[in-house]
């Protein structure tokens, strides 16, 4: 029988960097999806859109590699083993849309890919799953990336929602499978929000690297410089989930207008690179048609988030766009604001 699932990649609205070390973050997950389909097979093989042909395997293998769909299958596998489950030797075809052009968009797709591993091979054994049980196996996939990952790419592709978020820094992530497993991440928040606003989300047609980019922040700031920020970073994000929750517009726009502020104080630490050209060309546009705006993620490059207040503005900036950046709102909504 050929099982077939879907995940969304990701997108993050607040608290980049601070997330990082723990404190909080919004995000939203994309229209666009990553698709896994599972189906019985003589042998374990794998195959993608982005690779021409199927990768045989053997399930020992998978431990010692660092790819990234081998570590996803390794965790889903230790988890079957640990409830003595039997594994089946299975095909897996995985086809995504979040990576459109011929460098990756910034929308999460590697934690996608993770989390639409781990679920595929987890139905497919017939295993009652959460997200949050998702989550878990995701970030034991990728444990020993957890000083430069903030693993909410896992969250919102496990959850598939809006969500406020905040890693779990209590856990040691180099410990084994079974002590991961076992523990009660008590200090993790996944919480379901709302987000009813007008985003619309133009990617800056420069691929930007978010490890890269937080290596280089912690390189030339120190912990106690970092901590103080972030307290405020963090503290402007919770007043803006609370602000999105009592729809206060004028607060929400404060709030992003504040972490946009933080953001350029990170990029003096960072030499210019959070700011781009293109970030700041975007960011121009948006002033002269009277948008709030915002970096999302990392920066670099990727994306940039204009708050609209209504929809003309989307069609009034949409005219003006040069050409070569690219509104990518349809793939976060699932729609234009035309």
């Amino acid at each position: 029988m050929k099982y077939e699932v879907s995940v969304p990649g990701k997108l993050y609205i607040a608290g980049e960097y601070a997330v990082v070390k723990g404190f909080h973050a919004i995000i939203i997950p994309t229209h666009l999806k990553v698709n896994v389909s599972i189906e019985s097979s003589s042998e374990f093989k794998i195959k993608s859109n982005q690779w021409d042909t199927y990768n045989m395997y053997q399930l020992h293998y998978l431990k010692r590699s660092k790819a990234l769909w081998k570590r996803a299958l390794n965790s889903a596998y230790s988890y079957l083993r640990d409830k003595k489950i039997k594994v089946l030797p299975n095909q897996i075809i995985i086809h995504s849309e979040l990576d459109q052009l011929d460098h990756k968009l910034g929308l999460g797709s590697s934690g996608a890919i993770v989390i639409g591993l781990i679920k595929a091979v987890l139905i497919f054994h017939q295993v009652d799953i959460t997200p949050r049980l998702l989550y878990i196996l995701g970030v034991i996939a990728l444990k020993d990336l957890s000083e430069i990952a903030s693993y909410g790419d896992l969250a919102c592709s496990a959850y598939e929602t809006p969500i406020l978020y905040k890693k779990d820094t209590t856990i040691n992530y180099q410990q084994g499978f079974k002590y991961l497993l076992q523990q009660s991440w008590d200090n993790l928040v996944i919480k379901t929000i709302q987000l009813p606003l007008k985003v619309m989300v133009i990617h800056t047609n420069v691929s930007a690297s978010s490890t890269k980019l937080v290596d280089l922040l912690s390189q030339n700031m120190s912990q106690e410089e970092q901590v103080s920020i972030f307290q405020r970073i963090d503290n402007t994000v919770l007043e803006f989930e609370a602000a999105i929750k009592n729809q206060n517009h004028f607060k929400i726009f404060e709030c992003i207008q504040s972490l946009e502020s933080y953001m350029k104080t990170l990029d003096d630490y960072m030499f210019g690179n959070m700011y781009v050209p293109n970030i700041k060309t975007i960011f121009e546009i948006a002033k002269a048609h009277d948008v709030v705006y915002k970096i999302s993620g990392a920066g670099g490059g990727d994306n940039v988030l204009l708050f609209l207040k209504d929809q003309k503005v989307y069609t009034d900036i949409k005219q003006t766009l040069p050409s070569h950046y690219l509104d990518i709102t349809k793939f976060i909504t699932g729609e234009t604001y035309e």
